[in-house]
């Protein structure tokens, strides 16, 4: 799986215009039905343009995006944050940039791959970059939607972002030896790179 762009591409923030914040119970389940009918409602693999891959959520996905842990804090900015941004994921995952692969834990099935992808998103004038996390069992051609975190970065004025500045310092949580990976521009590019006059390739 590769990405494909150009050195000089800036990439568009996607807006959530609709935030819902959440102050009691009664807020908290009204807002976690709404992504769940809202997810519910997407019946087509979602396309990603960069790498031309396509990925599903479904009902496992939903309960796993909505319920990421045992014991988590419903009510935490990040927990509400994430959820708000799942509203848009049709948008996320299309305009998002892939950033690398890790196989399953040692000891667990090998064959299962986690993707991690990253892209630009705004809410309320606050600027963030949403990392989403995918996986395929047996080299299947469709993705799945694992897990979705949304970070807080710099004010970008022109409402884009360059690529390095996306992933600059993000951190990946690598599956393989059960530690967190930190990644900027010329680390991916550096992963099997394709190059090309002002083209460049990159991935696995």
């Amino acid at each position: 799986m590769y990405n494909y762009y150009r050195k000089t591409k800036r990439i568009k923030f996607i807006y959530l215009t609709d935030f819902y914040d959440v102050n009691n119970r009664k807020e908290l389940n009204f807002l976690k039905t709404k992504v769940k009918n809202n997810l519910k409602k997407i019946d087509k693999p979602l396309k990603n343009k960069s790498t031309k891959r396509k990925a599903i959520i479904n009902k496992k996905s939903i309960s796993k995006v909505l319920f990421p842990t045992p014991y988590f804090n419903p009510f935490s900015q990040d927990y509400i944050l994430n959820i708000n941004a799942l509203i848009k994921i049709k948008e996320l995952f299309a305009n998002a940039i892939y950033i690398d692969t890790f196989k399953a834990m040692k000891n667990h099935n090998n064959s299962k791959k986690y993707h991690h992808f990253v892209a630009p998103l705004i809410i309320n004038n606050n600027y963030y970059r949403v990392l989403i996390t995918t996986y395929e069992i047996q080299e299947s051609s469709i993705l799945h939607i694992k897990a979705l975190r949304v970070e807080k970065i710099d004010e970008f004025k022109n409402k884009t972002i360059k690529i390095e500045d996306l992933v600059k310092n993000i951190s990946l949580y690598n599956y393989e030896n059960e530690s967190f990976d930190y990644y900027d521009l010329q680390k991916m590019e550096n992963n099997q790179v394709i190059k090309e006059p002002e083209i460049i390739y990159y991935g696995i």
